[in-house]
């Protein structure tokens, strides 16, 4: 799931950021990726990656917190 966002969240900002013409991470992975910058493009993919990581554990924590069927340490029976 957590690829399908991040795949989402960049065609996103690649449209967004085109649309508006507005300056911003996708425009510059799209560049790196242009001119073969392997460093710029892998360190702006590990801030997507880092930045949507930290959302999936969030979620997943809020859902064990709000189902009581989800608690940590405890097995179905």
């Amino acid at each position: 799931m957590s690829a399908l966002l991040l795949a989402d969240s960049i065609c996103g900002d690649f449209l967004v950021e085109w649309i508006f013409a507005r300056p911003g991470l996708g425009t510059l992975l799209w560049r790196a990726i242009r001119v073969n910058d392997v460093p710029l493009a892998s360190g702006i993919l590990s801030v997507y990656t880092l930045f949507f990581s930290c959302a999936m554990m969030a979620l997943d924590l809020a859902y064990g917190s709000l189902d009581p069927r989800i608690r940590r340490g405890k097995r179905a029976a």
